[in-house]
């Protein structure tokens, strides 16, 4: 878990369909379109610190239960 309150991190699938663990600062949620999500949906902008720079994350294509630090559960 990040060691600033705000920071989170989650799952995300992009617009190629790759997964990766994101961690953010996030500034805001809107509803809108940008380039690479070209349909109006439910927008999280946050300040991305594995890319060092702004980004637009859809919020369909987050999962907040997938973590870095996150266990294998086997059941």
């Amino acid at each position: 878990m990040p060691d600033h309150p705000r920071i989170i991190e989650f799952g995300y699938v992009n617009w190629r369909g790759q997964f990766a663990i994101r961690t953010v600062t996030p500034i805001r949620i809107y509803w809108g379109a940008t380039k690479y999500h070209p349909q109006p949906q439910w927008l999280l902008e946050g300040f991305d610190h594995d890319k060092n720079g702004t980004r637009d994350f859809a919020l369909t294509d987050c999962d907040f239960a997938a973590r870095r630090d996150a266990e294998e559960i086997a059941f």
